[in-house]
């Protein structure tokens, strides 16, 4: 006779076929004590005294974990082991002979369980059943049954019946089971898709957001391994990373470890935990959205969005990564357009934007494989080239960028032409140069070809790196000047032409740097426009000339240069009308100066502005007049008051009659417009002879005296026979 495990919660009553006890089974059957005692207390209660009988009563009599007993036709006790009277606290003697019954509660007795596990087990020969039973001082225990029908000749004769007591197993049983369900509940209420797994990777349990994120039901998962249900219901093959999960699940020591698997069209973040009894927690998340909201913010950091083009933070990582430990060299294409600005001035900045997209789209088109192109600025672009070409190669692709950039691009029924310039350089392993190194010398190298001209192709070169060196140089040092007061103020005087005293002076500032050196205006003006600081050095030279000035005799002027971007500084008019606020000088005693190259910019601002300054009662005068291209329109069209003739004219009036008839003929215009002439760059007697036969009022020039600092300017009115000192204020 074969009993079933006493931990089996299952209650079986009734088997297929019957399993009724023989005798002569005795010695054949196993010797579990669950599977033996059948044949044991058949022999107790046969007559027969063979010597396996006696062995029979013996082993039984040994037994003291289970209640062995035997049990008549009708339920009544025959035998009693001593396992039986520790279990249930009878003596034989005073069981004997009573009903099963007595082991039951009320209520199984009242239903008749004694009588229905004696008919399964005349029946089918055997009952197994559990349930609790009571001992003889009323104490309950839970009880694992097992009674078996003991035939003799063919007939039943009586029961055999094991009794085991199993409460402290059921008890530790209900524990773990209370214990699953207190950790279902707490699970349950885990947003994040949480599952267990035995040693052999199959599920414990899973919580409804792992079912729910693995789209089975509740429960159904459980028992499976955990690879079948990571199969892709595509049926496409696991992908590598997935593998490298289950590798990983299989072989890892790691107490954590977090991967990330594409599923069903998803993205899953898994994140291992191992536990010290061989399980494993597995925490699933959906990051689907959140890594493709990452790769639209990661796009958006690494690209232009006028474009489309990558950027220049991302140049700078892909050029870091070919740098290091190239063994190649790395060539670099720097694209300025050289229109852009134009377009944006009379067509507008939609054109201009359009212009931009087009520029791109022709880049890209006119790439080879592997090249890639980067918008690092306004109008700027960067072309890295792939693998290692020529020079000449390099050169053939810079050319036909160009004259693709060339054609021109139409743009709501406009044509909008637009040309580009475009600084080439490379770095060999040899120089072991750094990503800024590599644009620097490009940038250096479209700065050249800018210079020359634009819409020239140039290539980056050691004379180019030391004049930049200069540059740069001097940038730091022109912006410790402007917070150094590095700066002062020459005057040069105006003389009127008769002879009759100075007409005023013209400011001319300089630069004396603190070692002494003296930077010409011809060299850090250009670069104070081109850096943006004219209108912070123009507002130092307003204020401080008609701090100045306002100190000299009434009737002298003071002219002032305005450049090209101090003309277009939105605080223009506020910075001259607070340096007359500051000064008290008056404003018909200012003369602002502006050359025709301030003007072609944007001629209805400059229009505005110089009628803002006749407004105010301040003087304009356009000066070196004559070497534009637009003087004459110019007159008709701006409140000008003072023309002053170019130097280049005046040098050259007693010797070249063309300038002889430019000067005539400036002198004519201006008699027939009303305005006065002053002549720049006058330094012989004969050449004042010349323009005072030609009528012209005033003279400027080394014949009447070099610019001079305000300190000399006391004396030197004094010489030129200025009022006398009642006339003037304190300097």
């Amino acid at each position: 006779m074969e009993v079933d495990d006493p931990l089996d919660t299952k209650s079986t009553n009734g088997k297929a076929g019957r399993h009724a006890v023989r005798r002569q089974d005795l010695l054949s059957r196993s010797t579990r004590p669950s599977a033996m005692m059948g044949p044991l207390l058949a022999g107790c209660i046969m007559p027969s005294v063979h010597s396996d009988d006696l062995q029979s009563r013996l082993l039984i009599q040994s037994v003291t974990d289970y209640a062995i007993y035997m049990l008549s036709l009708d339920g009544h006790v025959t035998s009693w082991n001593p396992g039986a009277e520790l279990a249930k606290g009878y003596r034989a003697e005073e069981i004997l002979g009573r009903h099963i019954g007595c082991f039951y509660g009320e209520s199984d007795r009242s239903a008749g369980i004694p009588e229905s596990n004696l008919d399964t087990a005349r029946r089918d020969g055997r009952c197994e059943d559990q349930g609790w039973r009571y001992r003889k001082d009323g104490s309950r225990f839970w009880a694992n049954v097992v009674i078996d029908a003991v035939e003799v000749d063919g007939e039943i004769v009586g029961f055999a019946k094991v009794t085991r007591d199993c409460t402290e197993q059921r008890e530790q049983a209900l524990a773990l089971a209370a214990m699953s369900d207190h950790l279902r509940t707490v699970l349950s209420f885990n947003p994040h898709a949480t599952c267990l797994l035995d040693a052999d990777l199959r599920i414990v349990l899973g919580n409804p957001a792992f079912a729910a994120l693995l789209g089975i039901n509740r429960g159904a998962g459980e028992g499976e391994r955990f690879a079948d249900l990571l199969r892709d219901p595509s049926g496409e093959a696991p992908k590598a990373a997935t593998l490298d999960l289950l590798e990983d699940l299989r072989q890892t020591t790691c107490r954590e470890v977090s991967h990330e698997i594409d599923w069903n069209a998803r993205t899953l973040l898994v994140i291992l935990r191992r536990a010290e009894d061989g399980g494993t927690v597995l925490s699933l998340e959906d990051v689907t959205e959140l890594r493709r909201s990452q790769k639209a913010v990661l796009r958006k950091a690494t690209h232009d969005a006028l474009t489309d083009l990558q950027n220049r933070d991302a140049l700078q990582a892909r050029l870091g990564a070919r740098l290091a430990g190239a063994s190649a060299p790395c060539w670099l294409l720097y694209v300025d357009l050289d229109r852009l600005k134009a377009v944006n001035d009379t067509h507008g900045h939609l054109a201009g934007d359009a212009v931009l997209k087009e520029v791109a789209g022709r880049l890209s088109k006119g790439l080879r494989d592997g090249d890639r192109a980067y918008r690092v600025g306004g109008d700027e672009f960067i072309v890295l080239v792939d693998g290692s070409p020529s020079a000449g190669d390099v050169a053939a692709m810079a050319k036909r960028l160009h004259d693709r950039l060339a054609s021109p691009f139409d743009f709501e029924g406009r044509t909008l032409g637009m040309g580009c310039s475009i600084g080439i350089a490379v770095s060999r392993p040899e120089d072991e140069a750094t990503p800024s190194d590599l644009v620097d010398r490009a940038d250096i190298a479209l700065y050249q070809a800018k210079h020359d001209g634009r819409g020239c192709v140039r290539f980056h070169d050691e004379e180019m790196a030391l004049s930049a060196l200069k540059r740069r140089t001097m940038e730091m040092q022109l912006r410790q000047a402007i917070s150094g007061e590095e700066f002062r103020l020459f005057y040069q005087p105006v003389s009127k032409a008769d002879g009759a005293g100075i007409e005023g002076f013209e400011a001319l500032i300089r630069w004396t740097q603190p070692c002494g050196t003296m930077i010409p205006p011809g060299d850090f003006i250009p670069l104070a426009e081109e850096l943006g600081l004219m209108a912070e050095i123009g507002n130092w030279v307003f204020q401080t000339a008609c701090l100045e000035a306002a100190s000299w005799p009434s009737h002298l002027t003071l002219a002032v240069n305005v450049s090209a971007t101090q003309m277009r500084d939105p605080l223009l008019m506020e910075r001259v009308r607070a340096a007359l606020d500051r000064s008290g000088l008056d404003p018909h005693r200012l003369e602002v100066e502006i050359t025709e190259t301030a003007m072609i910019t944007d001629h209805a601002q400059t229009l505005s502005i110089l009628m803002e300054l006749r407004a105010m009662g301040i003087l304009v005068a356009i000066d070196d007049f004559g070497t534009g291209y637009s003087s004459l329109s110019f007159l008709q069209t701006l409140p000008f008051t003072r023309i002053k003739i170019d130097r280049s004219f005046v040098q050259d009036i007693a010797s070249n009659s063309q300038s002889m008839a430019i000067v005539r003929g400036v002198m004519r215009i201006s008699r027939d417009l009303g305005l006065q002439v002053t002549a720049e760059g006058v330094e012989t007697d004969e050449q004042r002879e010349i323009l005072l036969g030609e009528s012209c009022q005033n003279l400027q020039g080394y014949l009447i005296a070099r610019p001079m600092p305000v300190s000399e300017l006391k004396t030197f009115l004094a010489k030129a026979g200025a009022p006398s000192d009642a006339r003037t204020r304190a300097a």
